[in-house]
């Protein structure tokens, strides 16, 4: 079962592997959760799913979508995320496994 344990607003820089001289200012709206699950009558913690969405201008984040590449959000709070950007509107996810890393 998924709980929300995070919400992060803020403003950052976003990387793109293919232009890493170029950040793209970016606000950010981000949903933290946490997958638990039933062992042996214990609730274990799990994977992390962290979802949300970036507001760009909407045509630098056209020229994102469906690329597939990773791509690095430097966070207001000195946090670092490695994220797909999912669509033109700025959806975003977590690269599955990751987490924040602190710059």
């Amino acid at each position: 079962m998924l709980r929300l344990v995070e919400r992060l607003f803020g403003e950052g820089q976003l990387h793109d592997p293919k232009a890493p001289d170029r950040p793209l200012p970016a606000a950010y709206e981000i949903d933290v959760y946490r997958d638990w699950q039933m062992q042996e009558g214990t609730l274990t913690p799990g994977e992390w799913v962290i979802e949300g969405h970036l507001l760009a201008p909407p045509d630098a984040l056209a020229a994102l979508e469906g690329r597939g590449d990773i791509f690095t959000l430097d966070m207001d709070d000195a946090r670092r995320l490695e994220i797909f950007v999912l669509d033109g509107a700025g959806r975003i996810v977590n690269v599955e496994g990751t987490t924040f890393v602190q710059r």
